[in-house]
């Protein structure tokens, strides 16, 4: 049997006047190849909870590449 990863972690993205947080979780099931993550709650400055606002105008595919990217899996 094959392990299956999880990670719920949070990804920090520092613009030049602001901070995001973005908590995440990272789901693998490697008997059914799949791999998802959710973006569960988006930080501005770490207290301001902007989610669904910030969610409205980014790309959402590409945020969550570059988080997939940056884990160490």
């Amino acid at each position: 049997m094959r392990n299956n990863k999880h990670i719920k972690d949070t990804y920090e993205l520092e613009q030049e006047n602001y901070t995001l947080l973005i908590h995440f979780e990272y789901l693998e099931e490697r008997e059914t190849n799949y791999k998802g993550l959710d973006i569960l709650q988006v930080l501005y400055n770490g207290i301001t909870d902007i989610t669904n606002h910030y969610l409205l105008f980014v790309d959402e595919d590409e945020l969550e590449e570059e988080i997939i990217s940056s884990l160490d899996i």
